[in-house]
C-alpha cells in the first residue's frame, strides 16, 4: 500500500495529470523531491513516537493519514497543492519503513530478518508491477462520475490502504510477550530465541547513551554512505524509466515491430530488432513531452504493460538474493555483486539506443538494483545491537535516504534525453562506490570478529573494569556478539 501511493504520482502523469495541473517535468521532479523532503524531517520523530506509542497503535495510525493524504490529492487542482499534498505524504510514511525494521527484529534472529525484509521489498515490487496494472486498468474508468482517470489512480489506490489500516489496528501486537496466540511456553520461546541471538536484554526505551552509542559509531555511517549512493540511483532512475515506457511504447506503435503485429509467424519474431535511427530519435525527443501530456489510450496501456515485468524480475532477484544472504550470511559479498550486475544494466543503457536492448537493461537494472535494498538494510539492523541503539541508527539510515531521494529526482532531465548520459554514468558511479563502501565495511567488521575471537581463545577480558549494569548494556559491543558479514 505504502509504493503504490508513493509511485502513484508517476502511474497519474500516464493520463495527462501534468496538463491538469499544467506542470512541467522539471516541476514534477520537484513534486518527487519534497516527498523524501517530509519524509527525513519526520524520521526521527516517528521513531520516537514508535518506541512511546509501540507499532500497534503508531503504524495504523500512520498509514490510515496517508491514505486520507493519498485520496484527497484526488482532487488536486494546482501545483502548489500537489506539492503539499507529496511532502504530507512523505512526513506520514517515515514511520512504516523503520517501524516495519524494528518490528521484524522484535519476533526474528539476525539469520531470519534478511528474508522477511525481502517479503517487504518483493511486496514493494509486486506493488509496482500491479501499480501499472491498476492504473491501466483504472484508465477505463476515465470520465466516469465526470472523474479523470488521473483521479480514479489516487481514490482507487487510498481506499484500500484506509480499509487496511483499521485491520491492523487490530492484528499488530506490541511484542512477542504480549502476543494473544502465543501460549505461555511459546512466548518464553521467543523472547529466549532473540536475546540468545544477540546477547542483548531488550529495552523499549531510547536514553541520551544510545543516542551518543549511535552517532559514534562509525559502521552506521558507512552505512548511511551505501545507503545513500543506493537511494541517489534508485530514485534517479524512477523518472527517467515511466518516460522509458513511454517512449518504447510509442517507438513500437510508430514502427510496428514483429512482437506487436497481430497476427505473426515464428519466423517473423527472429527478424532484426528495432533499431532507433536518428530521425526516429527527434521523434522520441520531442514527442516523449507530449505523449506524457496527452498520451494515446494504446500507448499508455502499453507502458504500463511494459514496466509490469521490471518489477517481477526484480521481485524474483530479491527472494534469490535474499534466500542466499540468510544461508550464507554473507552480505557484504552479495552486495557487490548486485551493484556490479546494476552497472551492466546502466552500461546497456548507456551505450546503444537500440529500443530492446535498453528494455533488457532496465530488467538488468531491476535485478540487480531491487535486492540491495534488503539485503544492505538488514546487513545494518543484524549488526547493531540492543532495540534503542538499532532505533536510532534505523533512523540515520533512512536520513541518508531520505536526502539522497531529494538529489536523484533531479538527476535526469529533459535536456538529456533521449541518452540521459550523464544521469545514466553518475548511477554508474554511485554503484562503484556502494562496491568500494561494502568491501570497506566488511574488512572492519571480520576484523573486529577476529580481535573478539583471538580474546576468547587467549582468555583476555577487556570487560573486566565494567559493573553489572555497564554490562549488561553492552548492545554490539558485548564480546559474545559477533557481526555479520
Amino acid at each position: 500500500m505504502s509504493t503504490l501511493n508513493r509511485i502513484n504520482l508517476t502511474n497519474a502523469r500516464m493520463f495527462a495529470f501534468e496538463n491538469a495541473l499544467n506542470a512541467t517535468n522539471e516541476q514534477f521532479n520537484w513534486a518527487i523531491a519534497v516527498y523524501f523532503c517530509g519524509y527525513g524531517l519526520a524520521e526521527m520523530p516517528s521513531i520516537i513516537a514508535l518506541l512511546h506509542l509501540t507499532p500497534k497503535v503508531w503504524l495504523p495510525t500512520s498509514m490510515f493519514l496517508w491514505g486520507c493524504i493519498t485520496f484527497s490529492m484526488a482532487w488536486a487542482k494546482t501545483f502548489p497543492v500537489l506539492l503539499v499534498g507529496r511532502f504530507l505524504l512523505g512526513i506520514t510514511e517515515a514511520a512504516l519503513i523503520p517501524g516495519v525494521l524494528i518490528y521484524i527484529s522484535m519476533f526474528y534472529k539476525r539469520s531470519e530478518q534478511t528474508f522477511r525484509m525481502a517479503l517487504l521489498q518483493t511486496f514493494s515490487s509486486v506493488a509496482g508491477a500491479f501499480g501499472g496494472l491498476i492504473s491501466g486498468a483504472t484508465g477505463y474508468l476515465d470520465g466516469r462520475l465526470n472523474i479523470h482517470g488521473w483521479q480514479w489512480i489516487f481514490i482507487v489506490e487510498s481506499l484500500p490502504t484506509i480499509a487496511l489500516a483499521i485491520v491492523a489496528w487490530f492484528l499488530l501486537t506490541e511484542s512477542p510477550e504480549s502476543a494473544p496466540w502465543l501460549d505461555q511456553r511459546e512466548t518464553s520461546i521467543a523472547v529466549y530465541r532473540i536475546r540468545n541471538d544477540t546477547k542483548v536484554k531488550v529495552r523499549n526505551q531510547i536514553t541520551k547513551d544510545d543516542i551518543v552509542a549511535a552517532l559514534c559509531e562509525p559502521r552506521v555511517y558507512l552505512f548511511m554512505a551505501m545507503n545513500f549512493v543506493l537511494t541517489i540511483a534508485i530514485t534517479s532512475s524512477n523518472g527517467v524509466l515511466s518516460r522509458a515506457w513511454m517512449a518504447i511504447a510509442k517507438t513500437m506503435q510508430h514502427h510496428s515491430p514483429p512482437l506487436l503485429q497481430p497476427n505473426v509467424t515464428s519466423s517473423v519474431i527472429l527478424e532484426e530488432p528495432l533499431a532507433i535511427t536518428s530521425s526516429a530519435l527527434g521523434y522520441l525527443t520531442s514527442g516523449v513531452e507530449s505523449l506524457m501530456r496527452d498520451p494515446t489510450t494504446a500507448a499508455r496501456m502499453l507502458a504500463q504493460l511494459l514496466s509490469s515485468p521490471a518489477y517481477i524480475m526484480g521481485a524474483i532477484s530479491t527472494f534469490a538474493a535474499a534466500i542466499l544472504a540468510d544461508r550464507t550470511q554473507q552480505r557484504g559479498m552479495i552486495s557487490m555483486g548486485l551493484a556490479v550486475l546494476t552497472i551492466i544494466g546502466y552500461c546497456m543503457q548507456l551505450f546503444t539506443l537500440n529500443v530492446y536492448v535498453n528494455y533488457a537493461g532496465v530488467l538488468v537494472i531491476s535485478m540487480g538494483q531491487m535486492p540491495l535494498t534488503p539485503i544492505i538494510t538488514s546487513w545494518l539492523t543484524t549488526n547493531v545491537g540492543g532495540y534503542a541503539k538499532r532505533a536510532i541508527a534505523v533512523s540515520m539510515f533512512l536520513l541518508s535516504s531520505s536526502i539522497s531521494g531529494a538529489l536523484g529526482s533531479q538527476l535526469y532531465k529533459s535536456a538529456g534525453a533521449p541518452r540521459y548520459i550523464k544521469g545514466h554514468l553518475l548511477n554508474i558511479a554511485c554503484m562503484a562506490l556502494l562496491i568500494i563502501f561494502a568491501a570497506l565495511q566488511r574488512c572492519l567488521l571480520k576484523r573486529e570478529n577476529n580481535r573478539r575471537n583471538y580474546s576468547v581463545s587467549y582468555g583476555v577480558n577487556p570487560l573486566k573494569h565494567f559493573s553489572k549494569a555497564e554490562f549488561r548494556d553492552l548492545t554490539d559491543k558485548h564480546p559474545a556478539f559477533r557481526y555479520t558479514l
